[in-house]
């Protein structure tokens, strides 16, 4: 059985005047007067504007980038999956498609620079352009501190480089295309 909702004034209202309209059908007595009906709700809740720039959602602070330095050029990478201080992501091996392709020479030297952390260690991998789920991945080398390796020989590659940060503040995944000729 459910509790029955106090009626509130424009619903008492409604029903009084129901009330008159059906004994006023069909009757030749006199309408009836409705009564005057205390509100049983109380008064009208208002409310300011909201901040147009406040969030319901923390700002997360986003997780450091990592450029890719080849000939003196630098190219920032795509990020996958992180952990960052108390956040993270959770993405698959990035595809060549998802990628902007970067034309380079064969054999080139190759190093990573990380811009908001330190380094613990990192290993970096390749799988061709063609391999969309990285499953048959070549190893560049791995280490801790600077980031540094040969570049791949001749076609379309993905490297991928994983980075632990210091202080335990988590690790990433940062991925670049690279067209080698």
């Amino acid at each position: 059985m459910s509790a029955r909702k106090p009626l509130t004034s424009l619903g008492a209202a409604a029903v009084l005047l129901a009330g008159a309209c059906t004994s006023a059908v069909g009757s030749s007595a006199a309408p009836a007067t409705a009564a005057p009906i205390e509100s049983t709700t109380s008064a009208p809740v208002t409310t300011a504007p909201s901040d147009p720039t406040s969030t319901a959602e923390p700002t997360l602070e986003a997780p450091p980038t990592a450029s890719l330095v080849i000939g003196g050029r630098s190219f920032k990478g795509t990020i996958g999956g992180y952990s960052w201080k108390t956040h993270g992501d959770a993405a698959p091996w990035l595809p060549a498609t998802a990628l902007d392709a970067i034309q380079v020479a064969a054999g080139a030297s190759v190093s990573v620079k990380l811009n908001g952390a330190a380094v613990a260690g990192w290993t970096a991998r390749m799988a061709r352009a063609s391999d969309t789920s990285g499953h048959d991945l070549t190893p560049l080398g791995e280490g801790h501190g600077l980031i540094s390796f040969s570049g791949p020989r001749s076609g379309s590659w993905v490297i991928s480089v994983a980075i632990q940060y210091t202080d335990d503040l988590g690790d990433g995944s940062y991925h670049w295309r690279l067209d080698v000729r």
